[in-house]
């Protein structure tokens, strides 16, 4: 049940957060980011209200800006290490100072862990990228799906045309078997990025925009639908894929390899526990969510849906690719800006009703590019 509530009696998300973070740090005395996203966001810290990260990366912003003595200020540590582990803690810890260090200290070292392993792209990225590759193979039957021999992080063109920012992770195709299941017509080419983060994905995130212009400069020419596989992201990125023709495959855990030579299973077990993770050693095969989003979703909907949103998708390309700086690591008051004149020049462009969500939602703290280790 939220304890913050405006004089209005809805939730203050911002404060309920807030609260939230001062609760867990009061409790757990150093606590990395991620573990303050899968406390809070993914789940829910003791009976306070699940908080998104929009509003709790901006309750941690707030809390940090509160001025030295305030009781609510909070401050944030890092290790001198090349990658280094920041944790998060009140700026009066309720540990003495020795056992306070000694616990900051174990904290530290689990989280290394969890970054060395973030950190390499064999045992995370490149790995989740084979799981999805395999979870399309075992979608693929009965004509639904076609999923060409491919390597992970190879597609570098479809029908000719070549994604010159950069290869896609994984292709399949959607044959239209609507009209005669034994003559299929054109088939739309689908194509998917993986961003196996933590981090969530919202509507003008840079992961997500990078899919978006990848592909839109192929887009402008052919139909296609692009798909962001990821853990988690914002209900308002689904409103966002509708309005614009994208789909995104939400797998609910980052993934990494099983394989006990990179990453100890009695190490991974300990970490996840302690941070409590939505985090799971995953071998290189089907993974079942994937696969069942890959069997039902592109095919949902009269018309099927792949087929709605790959035309609105080609008829918004070249929108989409004028505000292609939305792919970069922009500042939060100019990505703001960029995005705002992306919505209303893509409103003005489309044929078809938005049915909106993700304009109204963007603030201050919607830049997901922030330091969030």
């Amino acid at each position: 049940m939220p304890r913050a509530l405006r004089p209005d009696g809805k939730v203050d998300w911002d404060r309920e957060g807030e609260l939230a973070l001062l609760d867990l740090l009061g409790e757990l005395h150093a606590v990395p980011w991620p573990e303050a996203v899968a406390r809070i966001s993914n789940k829910s810290w003791k009976d306070f209200g699940k908080v998104q990260p929009l509003q709790l990366d901006e309750a941690r912003r707030r809390l940090l800006a509160r001025p030295p003595g305030d009781p609510e200020r909070i401050e944030r540590d890092q290790t001198s290490h090349p990658t280094p582990a920041i944790t998060y803690r009140l700026e009066n810890p309720r540990l003495p100072p020795t056992p306070f260090d000694d616990e900051r200290g174990r904290r530290r070292s689990l989280h290394r862990s969890l970054l060395g392993w973030t950190g390499d792209p064999a045992g995370c990225g490149h790995h989740a990228e084979r799981v999805v590759i395999e979870s399309l193979y075992a979608a693929a039957g009965r004509g639904q799906l076609l999923v060409p021999t491919q390597r992970r992080g190879q597609i570098r063109a479809v029908n000719s045309y070549p994604f010159s920012r950069g290869p896609l992770d994984a292709l399949a195709y959607l044959p239209d078997i609507a009209s005669d299941p034994q003559t299929p017509g054109p088939m739309v080419p689908m194509v998917v990025e993986v961003k196996n983060v933590y981090e969530w994905i919202y509507p003008w995130s840079q992961p997500l925009w990078e899919l978006l212009v990848k592909t839109a400069e192929v887009g402008q020419h052919i139909k296609l639908l692009p798909v962001l596989a990821c853990p988690n992201s914002a209900f308002m990125a689904r409103w966002m894929g509708e309005d614009i023709g994208f789909l995104r495959a939400r797998y609910g855990h980052q993934l990494f390899t099983d394989k006990a030579d990179k990453i100890s299973p009695e190490r991974f077990e300990l970490v996840r526990t302690e941070f409590n993770l939505d985090a799971v050693q995953h071998p290189v095969a089907p993974f079942p969510l994937l696969t069942e989003f890959f069997k039902e979703q592109p095919r949902g909907g009269r018309p099927p849906r792949y087929q709605v949103l790959s035309a609105r998708f080609h008829k918004l390309s070249k929108v989409i690719l004028r505000f292609g700086a939305l792919a970069s690591a922009l500042k939060p008051p100019t990505r703001r800006a960029v995005h705002n004149a992306f919505m209303a020049a893509a409103r003005q462009e489309a044929d078809w009703g938005f049915q909106g969500g993700w304009q109204a939602a963007l603030s201050s703290a919607s830049d997901q590019n922030s330091d969030t280790n």
